[in-house]
C-alpha cells in the first residue's frame, strides 16, 4: 500500500486537460496529416533525415541563406526531417547532390509525438492512477474506500458547451496542457463504492492510499512537432544519397567593426571583425560566408507555408526591426553613406609599396556574386544562442589627415521640395555641424568596405569612434575622429535677389530667391591643412568656387527644389581662406 498526502494550499497548480480535448486534437492531427496519409500507411515509420547546417550566407540585416545537407536513406522513396526551416516564401527547396537522384516532392505537416516524464504533483498522480482501488482521508478525518475516478472540467462524458474543437497547441506544447490550470473546486475525486458514488473535493483531500497495485509514476505527454517529408526518385531502398534543404531564414546576423591603427609614413592598419549572433541553430564545422552588399528579397517579411509558422520566433532583440533604429544603426544595417565623405573615383596611379603593419597581413578568402561580395569563414562551430567574433581581414592602407565639415540647412525644405519644415534637434546633429579632425582612408584592397563602426588608435591609445561608410575598391572614405580645435569654420548666407510670384503651386505663390553663401576657414596651425567641406542644401546650385563639385542626391522628379550637394577639398594655409557658392530656391511668399 502506498500513501500520498496533500496539504491544503500547498498543492501545486498543474496544467492539465480533458480526454475530450485529447480526442479533438487527435482528429485535428489526422486532418493535418491527411495529405501524406496514403503513403504513410504504406511506408510505416519514415527514416529520419536530420541534416546539419553545413553552409550559410549571412547578411547584416539578420537574414541568412542556410543549406542543411546530409545523407538520406529512404524507405519506399521517403525520408522525414523534424528540423523544418523557418524559411521565407519562395526560398525553401530541397535538392540532391547525388547524380541521377532527384527530390520530387516536399510535404510539410504537423505530427504528434509521445514521450513520458515523472508526475509533478498529487493531481497528476491521481490522474495517472485512475481506476486503482484507493482509501481517501479528508481533512475532517472522514475515510472512504473505492475505485478512483477523477472528474475534470469538460470530461469525456461532458461535451464542450460551445461545441468547438480543442485548441491546437504550439510546436512542442503538451497536448494535454492547452487549457489553463483550474482552481481546487474544479477538480473532483469520485470513489465508486459498493453503496454508490462518493464525491470528494480536492481542496478537502488530506491523503490517498493506493491499495491494489503499484502507483504509476510517469505521465504520457503528447507534443506537436513540425515535420518535413521528402520524396526521392532514382534511389533504391536502403541506398544512400546526399540531400540538402535550403532556405532564406532569419536568425543569424553579423555586425561589422573596424579597428584603425595609425602607423608611420602616412599609413594605417585596418582590421575588420565580424560579430556573429546565432539565434537560429547549432553549427558544427560549417562553411560561412559574410555578405557585403545590400540584398534584395521581395518576400522577406512573408514566411513560406512550408515553415508551418505565421511569424519568426525565438529571436533576440538584435533581430527586432524598427526598434532603436537611429541613423547610424540604419546605415549599419544597409550600405548608406550616412554623413561620412566617400570618394568613389578609382585611382590610375600605382599604389605605393606598403610596409606590413603586423607580422602577417591576412584576410579570409573572398568571393563575389554580381553586386554582392562575400568573406568566407570555413570550419565555424557555434551553438544556438552563442555570439562570436571573427577577424575577416587585416591590411595596411594609405591615409591622409584631413579636416571635415558638413554644412546643412538649418530649416530643410518640405518633402514636396518647397517651403521649409522643422527638423528635431539632437546631440548627434549638433556634433555633425562642427569641423572634425578626420582620416581619409584609401581602399586599395580587393574587397569593398562595408558600413560599420570604426575605432581609431594611435598605437594602443584610443582616439575616437565613428561610422566608416561603404567604400568601393579604389575609393576613399573619411573617418571622423574628434571635433577639431585648430580649424575654425564660419558660414554665412545673404539674399542676392528675389523674383516675386515666380510660380504658383496648388493655389499658393512662391518666390524664386537667389542666395550667396560664403565659407571662411581659419587655420591656426603653422602648416597647411587639408579641409573637406560638404554643403548640402535644397535648391539649384548656380556656381561654386575653388573647383567645388556639384551633384544631386536622390531622384525626386516632383520636387521643385532638388537636394543638392557641393563638395570641396581645399588646402588652407596658416590664416584664413574663403570659398563661395550661389544657389536658387523657391520659397512661399
Amino acid at each position: 500500500m502506498l500513501k500520498f498526502t496533500l496539504k491544503g494550499d500547498a498543492v501545486m497548480k498543474s496544467q492539465w486537460n480533458c480526454r475530450r480535448n485529447l480526442a479533438g486534437l487527435a482528429v485535428s492531427a489526422f486532418g493535418l496529416l491527411c495529405g501524406i496519409g496514403a503513403w504513410a500507411d504504406e511506408a510505416g515509420t519514415l527514416p529520419a533525415f536530420e541534416p546539419p547546417l553545413t553552409r550559410a550566407a549571412v547578411f547584416k540585416n539578420g537574414y541568412v541563406f542556410t543549406f542543411r545537407e546530409g545523407d538520406a536513406k529512404p524507405l519506399k522513396g521517403w525520408v522525414e526531417s523534424r528540423d523544418v526551416p523557418m524559411g521565407v516564401l519562395g526560398t525553401v527547396w530541397a535538392y540532391s547532390l547525388t547524380p541521377n537522384v532527384n527530390v520530387t516532392q516536399v510535404t510539410a505537416a504537423q505530427g504528434e509525438k509521445e514521450s513520458t516524464r515523472p508526475v509533478e504533483s498529487l493531481r497528476e498522480m491521481l490522474l495517472q492512477n485512475e481506476g486503482a482501488r484507493v482509501r481517501v482521508t479528508t481533512v475532517d478525518r472522514t475515510k472512504m474506500e473505492g475505485t478512483l475516478q477523477v472528474l475534470t472540467p469538460h470530461s469525456p462524458s461532458t461535451p464542450l458547451e460551445d461545441g468547438t474543437t480543442a485548441q491546437i497547441p504550439r510546436d512542442g506544447d503538451d497536448v494535454a496542457a492547452v487549457q489553463p490550470p483550474r482552481d481546487n473546486e474544479d477538480f473532483t475525486v469520485v470513489l465508486r463504492t459498493e453503496h454508490g458514488i462518493d464525491l470528494v473535493d480536492l481542496a478537502k483531500l488530506a491523503s490517498v492510499d493506493i491499495l491494489d497495485r503499484d502507483p504509476k509514476w510517469d505521465k504520457v505527454v503528447k507534443t506537436r512537432q513540425r515535420q518535413l517529408s521528402l520524396k526521392l526518385e532514382g534511389l533504391a531502398d536502403g541506398a544512400s544519397a546526399r540531400v540538402g534543404i535550403a532556405a532564406l531564414e532569419k536568425g543569424i546576423r553579423w555586425i561589422p567593426g573596424y579597428r584603425v591603427v595609425l602607423k608611420e609614413n602616412k599609413m594605417a592598419q585596418v582590421e575588420l571583425e565580424a560579430t556573429v549572433i546565432d539565434d537560429l541553430a547549432d553549427i558544427t564545422d560549417g562553411d560561412f560566408y559574410f555578405v557585403v552588399g545590400v540584398p534584395h528579397f521581395l518576400m522577406s517579411d512573408t514566411l513560406s507555408p512550408l515553415a508551418l509558422r505565421t511569424a519568426f520566433t525565438g529571436l533576440s532583440g538584435f533581430f527586432n526591426e524598427g526598434e532603436n533604429r537611429g541613423r547610424p544603426v540604419q546605415a549599419l544595417m544597409t550600405q548608406q553613406a550616412f554623413s561620412n565623405g566617400v570618394s568613389f573615383e578609382g585611382s590610375s596611379a600605382e599604389a605605393p609599396a606598403l610596409a606590413p603593419a603586423s607580422a602577417v597581413e591576412d584576410s579570409l578568402p573572398t568571393l563575389s556574386a554580381q553586386q554582392l561580395f562575400l568573406y568566407r569563414s570555413p570550419h565555424l562551430s557555434m551553438k544556438k544562442g552563442d555570439r562570436a567574433s571573427l577577424r575577416l581581414f587585416s591590411a595596411t592602407v594609405p591615409i591622409t589627415e584631413v579636416y571635415e565639415w558638413t554644412i546643412r540647412d538649418s530649416t530643410p525644405a518640405a518633402p514636396r521640395g518647397y517651403g521649409v519644415q522643422a527638423e528635431p534637434s539632437s546631440d548627434l546633429t549638433s556634433l555633425e555641424d562642427r569641423v572634425w579632425y578626420a582620416l581619409k582612408l584609401k581602399n586599395n584592397s580587393e574587397m569593398p568596405w562595408t558600413t560599420g563602426p570604426a575605432t581609431s588608435f594611435t598605437d594602443w591609445k584610443p582616439m575616437g569612434q565613428d561610422l566608416l561608410a561603404f567604400t568601393p575598391v579604389g575609393g576613399s572614405a573619411i573617418l571622423k575622429v574628434t571635433p577639431a580645435t585648430e580649424i575654425i569654420g564660419e558660414h554665412q548666407q545673404d539674399e542676392k535677389s528675389r523674383q516675386r510670384q515666380a510660380i504658383r503651386i496648388e493655389g499658393a505663390e512662391y518666390d524664386l530667391v537667389t542666395v550667396d553663401g560664403s565659407i571662411r576657414l581659419r587655420n591656426t596651425k603653422k602648416e597647411p591643412a587639408v579641409v573637406c567641406v560638404t554643403r548640402r542644401t535644397d535648391g539649384e546650385i548656380v556656381s561654386a568656387s575653388d573647383d567645388g563639385k556639384i551633384s544631386r542626391e536622390g531622384l525626386e522628379l516632383q520636387a521643385v527644389n532638388p537636394h543638392s550637394v557641393i563638395s570641396w577639398e581645399v588646402t588652407v594655409p596658416p590664416g584664413d581662406k574663403e570659398i563661395h557658392y550661389t544657389y536658387k530656391r523657391y520659397v512661399r511668399n
